[in-house]
């Protein structure tokens, strides 16, 4: 049987309890068997750099100390089932390809953004 990874990537709902992407990994894995996860969280430098329009950071010192403690919560909320968080930084198109299999099947599940700054 060829290997799968399901890549789960956390953006902006850091939540494991009723969260779409934990419950369909869930899904997947009692459907198909034996499967890798692969929990990420992607530190993209353009939310921390600063907007042209206006000028300022897109994420100030509150706002990233905030996402950091959430990161930082989920790992080891992560952990405590078994599993762990995968923290990148970068951007997530150049990251998350390096994290599919060569061969195998590859499914990368996120959460649906319903925000026009978002969906940019």
């Amino acid at each position: 049987m060829a290997a799968q990874r399901i890549v789960l990537w956390f953006r902006n709902d850091l939540r494991l309890i009723d969260n779409y992407i934990v419950a369909e990994a869930a899904s997947a894995i009692a459907s198909k068997g034996t499967c890798e996860v692969v929990p990420l969280y992607c530190f993209d430098p353009r939310h921390f750099s600063a907007v042209p329009k206006y000028g300022a950071r897109k994420t100030g010192l509150f706002r990233a100390q905030f996402l950091l403690e959430s990161v930082n919560n989920l790992k080891s909320r992560l952990r405590e089932i078994g599993s762990d968080l995968l923290v990148l930084h970068g951007r997530p198109e150049d990251e998350i390809p390096k994290l599919l299999l060569q061969e195998g099947t590859n499914e990368v599940l996120t959460n649906e953004e319903v925000t026009a700054e978002e969906l940019q």
